[in-house]
């Protein structure tokens, strides 16, 4: 039973339970308490636990109900006014009522204060835990007044406003985001863009950056606020072990502005996390990632974008385990939150996130990582505050059931076959090579680039029969974004060389390839522009500059249009080839006029 039910109850035969059974972070029992003592407890439920507590006077530890009988009525009537004199204002209730022996007992029963630390009259406060009443430091309480919004750690001023002391890009990154994402037309301010969101204030001494300043954009936040630092820990094992038996394979500090962290902290992750093959129901291959990445990657930026920062020297810990993923970060769940939701410690911070692309405000994130953990049938996220001092998700990877599933050969080695039957002088086993990437194809979409380099080398083959070549260009195609730099020189070369000229269907597919390769484009705008205008239709190179021209098409018609630096480099590529067909066909597309 909730605390506010014990309360409410008429059967007090839990009361008369060992003291194990009873007393908890909720509940208390006492023979009898001074007005004092009874401020001190209440004081420590209304700041304990989220459920609030129960103080019952007339019961002992043992289990025994004295009552309070023998101090009625002026005993309670002088108690309970001199209680309220004891402590703030915080909503307690009292009620009297008869314990199965008939004895009275008097219960008080306090909510949680999810806004304001609970003192006592004399300025005192206190804390359950456990079963546990404990008085709390000046630090402790300035602490839970910034965990309750009570008061704002990121909004002191911290650090003085100096341009060596941000770091210019990040500053420049966040400013141009406000413009977009605002439709501002005009230049941001710096100095006026940071203080109206709370990130620079007007001090006696100047201009300083508040503490969530310091965390956005300075060089080294870590200089004025030691724990702002992730650490990453992989260890073997499912447990933590220590001295001769330390099992720790991993250990790396990142350290700097939020958002360099998070990108670092990203990238790491990925090289330590594996994926599993296995055969599905279907037959098809199918590789799944241990974790799915938006669960854990959120569970990371809500760490550094949640956490208490006003433990300073305390730091957000990522531990990866053979079976699960522990994201530790400093300070309890904020405010009445319970899964780090649509209730930010650290508002401002959010807000300036958001422009960063790296948080949401809503609950949306939280509800994706279950999602995204239900898609793979992996356990739901782990929510919980060990000791009230630090907020815990564990992420699981039910690696006991993926281990029992029908395993495959290793994905690696497939790949590497198929790139040595691609490169076999043999037609026959270029063909299987062939169906074995289809096949892996359907669950693996991106090969490898040993891959792509033996299919390129495939295409480009002076004395190979062009129906050979023809297989080759829908699977070169579909990779044609993450094509090798030295396999894309290779293609661009043949291309503008006229190696594919006697086979137009080819030459064009070619083209597609190259169109869809952002630094194929590059090379042939480079290309276009070292070559003599276009002199006509019967130019030799007529063919290959037409199809050059059209392999840029694709970047005006995309879902964000290229910069007018941009355009001015393809209409000056346009009018020096002004006798493509297609040179006039897309100028006319992007100015709206003949090209003359």
């Amino acid at each position: 039973m909730t605390p506010k039910e014990l309360y409410q109850s008429d059967d007090l035969s839990w009361l008369q339970k060992p003291d194990a059974e009873v007393e908890s972070i909720s509940v208390e029992r006492k023979r009898w308490a001074d007005k004092k003592e009874v401020g001190r407890q209440l004081s420590a439920f209304a700041n304990g636990s989220r459920e609030g507590g129960v103080l019952a006077l007339g019961a002992d530890r043992d289990g025994a109900i004295p009552g309070i009988d023998d101090r009625l009525p002026q005993g309670v009537n002088s108690l309970l006014a001199g209680v309220s004199d004891a402590i703030e204002s915080c909503g307690y209730e009292t009620r009297q009522i008869r314990a199965p022996n008939g004895r009275t007992v008097l219960l008080f029963f306090v909510p949680f204060s999810p806004k304001k630390v609970i003192c006592t009259s004399d300025g005192h406060a206190y804390q359950r835990r456990g079963d546990t009443t404990v008085e709390l430091s000046d630090a402790e309480i300035r602490e839970l007044r910034f965990s309750r919004g009570e008061e704002s750690f990121e909004d002191l001023a911290t650090a003085p406003w100096r341009p060596d002391l941000v770091d210019q890009a990040l500053l420049n990154s966040y400013l141009d985001a406000r413009r977009q994402k605002n439709g501002l037309t005009l230049e941001v301010n710096a100095e006026d863009a940071l203080h109206s969101r709370g990130l620079l204030r007007e001090t006696p001494l100047g201009l300083m950056l508040t503490n969530a300043g310091v965390l956005l954009f300075a060089k080294s936040p870590h200089d004025f606020i030691p724990g702002a630092r992730l650490r990453l820990l992989r260890f073997e094992g499912v447990t933590e072990r220590f001295g001769k038996e330390r099992n720790i394979t991993k250990d790396r500090a990142f350290e700097g502005p939020i958002s360099l962290v998070v990108a670092q902290a990203r990238e790491f992750v990925r090289t330590l996390l594996r994926d599993f093959d296995f055969r599905g129901p279907d037959g098809r291959f199918v590789t799944e990632p241990e974790y799915p990445e938006l669960a854990w990657d959120e569970a990371i930026v809500n760490a550094l974008a949640h956490r208490s920062y006003s433990l300073a020297n305390a730091t957000v810990y990522v531990r990866i385990f053979d079976d699960r993923m522990e994201i530790e970060s400093p300070g309890g769940f904020p405010g009445p939150a319970r899964e780090l939701k649509s209730y930010p410690r650290n508002p401002h911070l959010m807000e300036a996130l958001r422009y960063f692309e790296l948080v949401r405000w809503t609950n949306e994130g939280t509800r994706l990582m279950h999602e995204q953990m239900e898609r793979l049938g992996l356990p739901p996220p782990e929510f919980s505050e060990p000791l009230g001092s630090s907020v815990l998700v564990v992420l699981r990877n039910d690696l006991e059931r993926r281990r029992q599933r029908p395993a495959v050969p290793n994905v690696q080695e497939r790949w590497a076959e198929i790139a040595r039957l691609l490169q076999d002088p043999l037609a026959i086993y270029r063909r299987k090579g062939l169906a074995l990437w289809e096949e892996l194809n359907k669950s693996i979409p991106l090969p490898p680039d040993m891959v792509l380099v033996a299919a390129v080398a495939i295409l480009t083959k002076p004395d190979l029969p062009e129906k050979q070549r023809e297989p080759f260009i829908d699977l070169v195609r579909r990779s044609a974004t993450v094509l090798p730099r030295a396999s894309l020189e290779t293609l661009i070369t043949a291309f503008t060389h006229g190696r594919f000229a006697s086979t137009p269907a080819l030459e064009g597919s070619v083209s597609l390839i190259l169109r869809e390769a952002p630094a194929g484009r590059e090379q042939l705008i480079q290309w276009l522009e070292n070559q003599p205008p276009l002199a006509g239709d019967q130019d030799p190179r007529a063919t290959q500059i037409d199809l050059a021209l059209l392999a840029l098409q694709s970047e005006l018609g995309g879902r964000e249009l290229p910069s007018p630096e941009r355009i001015n480099v393809f209409l000056s590529l346009l009018r020096k080839h002004s006798a493509a067909h297609s040179a006039r066909r897309l100028y006319e597309d992007i100015t709206g006029h003949p090209l003359k």
